[in-house]
């Protein structure tokens, strides 16, 4: 048998996969949502809902997590399905969450009695949440690491991002300054892939490259922690940190506890980021692929075999789980300025979909900000939008989505051109969108549609230590076609100039 789960611990649920790689097919994807299925955590988007609003502070109870782990499971057994046939487990987890655990968390890791998991593991936490990806009250935080090291630039050549709100070191700061007594009766700091992971293996299990990218404390160069971070976030921290290890680690097999569900004890691969994650459940973990998600916010991520420090201010690098680097770019002006522009013009989506391949490409440009940006940087910008004639609109459509894409490109061209893009989203349905993209960006484009990839990237994952990355991605990544649309070579010569364009006028917007 060679069949394997992938676990996903997001936001707002958590999610298992189970492959079958004898037949080339997911055998079931099964989810527990922690608003629905959870309500008395009052966590109805995945996160403590009068935190946020009360406090501006976006924090999840870890205790819910292993909830939802126990109810998962229980769930698949119900349905009729036998986990004893499971030959390997990895997964993911939401980045930059920490879990901070006293020292009763090894103990509880034994799992000698009985009861559920959170019985076990009540009374092992130093801090009863987890800040989670959302949370960005840490500014002074960041600015005060910053400060410490050098700078942003020394923070983002060491770890691949600036000084970042959302990521772990800023929270880890702000936790250790405003409630030190707890801080100091931390054992062990986790994040929350490491943390999943470690209760399933039954000790506590080292970080993963992919993940610990995505907390400012891990420095890409030499695959360690960094002591100057180490040193400026945090007195006393680096004995609490777990070790850092290859995400490729077989960390363990699965504690006796779960032999209830019927499971064996397999091996566990580390746990990673959910976004590394999805970089190999979408088939891109090869070297020179790249991902766009043409989603609420756009996101862009590719591939490099070697780390070099990413000089754009909005981007980030984290490990590629496969080995190697990846760099994720996130627009927020994407699927949601569309919809607006779409509504403003009083179009449908047929309409507005294919305006790209009845127009002509022209030397105008806009900065297709409706709303503030964060790749770049950017206010909203004051955009007129035409309401006359449907000539008029088709023109304004165009020019819209093309100045989005010029964006994408202006924002990513120091990565070079990828091998392929991969197109994945609401909007990648369109045909005007693909041939855009690929004019754009002067390469082949292919159209896929996968749910849940981030818990499908753990199962592949753990089912590579069988089966060749390619061949996995040959069963699970398939494109919705098979016609890859290629890049018009007169087209994209148009759009190089017009590059160069879009970037002169940003760069004269930016500096106001």
């Amino acid at each position: 048998m060679n069949k394997y789960l992938g676990l996903d611990l997001s936001t707002q649920g958590l999610t298992a996969t189970a492959i079958d790689c004898d037949l080339a097919s997911i055998d079931f994807c099964e989810s527990v949502n922690f608003g629905k299925d959870l309500p008395e955590y009052e966590s109805p988007n995945g996160f403590i809902a009068r935190d946020a609003e009360v406090y501006k502070q976006y924090h999840a109870n870890p205790i819910m997590w292993l909830e939802a782990l126990d109810l998962l499971f229980s769930r698949i057994v119900a349905k009729g399905y036998d986990l004893s046939l499971i030959s390997g487990i990895s997964g993911c987890a939401q980045q930059h969450a920490t879990v901070y655990l006293n020292a009763n968390f090894k103990k509880a890791l034994n799992m000698s009695g009985s009861g559920n998991l959170c019985d076990i593991f009540k009374d092992s936490f130093s801090r009863s949440v987890s800040p989670i990806w959302l949370d960005t009250n840490t500014s002074l935080e960041c600015a005060q690491m910053a400060a410490s090291v050098g700078g942003d630039f020394v923070a983002r050549k060491k770890t691949g991002s600036p000084m970042t709100e959302r990521f772990s070191a800023a929270q880890i700061r702000k936790f250790f300054k405003t409630d030190n007594a707890k801080y100091n009766a931390t054992d062990v700091i986790h994040l929350a892939s490491s943390f999943l992971c470690s209760v399933l293996c039954g000790h506590s299990v080292p970080i993963d490259y992919g993940d610990g990218a995505g907390m400012n404390l891990f420095n890409l160069d030499s695959l360690e922690a960094d002591s100057d971070m180490i040193s400026a976030c945090a007195d006393g921290l680096a004995p609490k940190l777990p070790p850092f290890a290859p995400s490729k680690t077989i960390c363990g097999t699965l504690s006796p506890y779960y032999k209830k569900y019927g499971f064996n004890e397999v091996p566990i691969m580390l746990f990673s980021g959910d976004n590394p994650s999805s970089l190999v459940g979408m088939g891109a973990s090869e070297n020179g692929a790249a991902v766009i998600s043409l989603g609420t916010s756009d996101t862009y991520f590719a591939t490099s075999a070697q780390y070099v420090s990413n000089n754009n201010a909005c981007g980030h690098v984290f490990g590629n789980p496969m080995g190697g680097f990846m760099s994720l770019f996130c627009f927020r002006n994407g699927s949601l300025a569309r919809d607006f522009v779409r509504q403003k013009l009083s179009m449908t989506w047929s309409q507005f979909d294919c305006t790209y391949l009845n127009s002509q490409i022209g030397s105008e440009t806009i900065l297709p900000f409706i709303f503030d940006e964060i790749t770049p940087k950017s206010k909203a910008v004051n955009i007129e939008i035409p309401a006359n004639s449907c000539r008029e609109k088709s023109d304004f459509v165009n020019l819209f989505l093309q100045s989005q894409f010029l964006n994408m490109r202006c924002q990513t061209q120091e990565l070079g051109t990828p091998k392929k893009i991969l197109l994945t989203g609401g909007a990648s349905k369109s045909e005007g969108i693909g041939h855009l993209i690929a004019d754009i960006f002067g390469c082949g484009v292919e159209r896929i549609s996968i749910s849940n990839s981030a818990s499908l990237g753990g199962a592949m994952r753990i089912a590579n230590r069988s089966f060749s990355m390619a061949k996995l991605a040959d069963m699970f990544c398939k494109s919705k076609d098979c016609a890859t649309i290629m890049p018009n070579d007169k087209k994209k010569a148009l759009f190089d100039d017009k590059l160069r364009l879009y970037a002169e006028k940003l760069k004269e917007f930016i500096k106001r």
